[in-house]
């Protein structure tokens, strides 16, 4: 338990500080991503910030589940299918990808983290 407590701290911490680096480095150079009709924004806002929280979960999962000695095909499939996830929409806010585009990567990635799902061995 208390590793849990301290990953999400710590996961809370390094998600926060990472995500202001990002966006300070943003706004300096000037990369937004602007409106278009499927943004869940109305201004200009700064891009990135998502690889910072993907990011940093996924470095303190890794910490946490080799702490309680649970790394194996789980994490894996749930960092694979996060980093695709993940990856898509940072290529996505630099660029325009299609819904399709969007089903064929997050599709794979749900089933797969579906398919691996087996509560009984988080002792949550």
């Amino acid at each position: 338990m208390i590793y849990m407590i301290g990953s999400a701290i710590a996961g809370s911490l390094s998600s926060y500080l990472w995500t202001a680096r990002t966006l300070r480095r943003t706004r300096q150079k000037g990369i937004f991503d602007f409106p278009n009709g499927r943004s869940p924004h109305s201004v200009p806002t700064p891009v990135d910030a998502g690889i910072a929280m993907v990011g940093s979960t996924l470095v303190l999962w890794l910490v946490y589940l080799l702490a309680v000695h649970l790394f194996d095909s789980y994490f894996r499939v749930f960092a694979t299918g996060g980093l695709a996830v993940a990856m898509f929409g940072w290529i996505d806010d630099a660029g325009t990808a299609g819904c399709s585009a969007r089903f064929f990567v997050h599709s794979p990635a749900s089933v797969l983290a579906l398919l691996h799902t087996d509560r009984s061995r988080f002792n949550v």
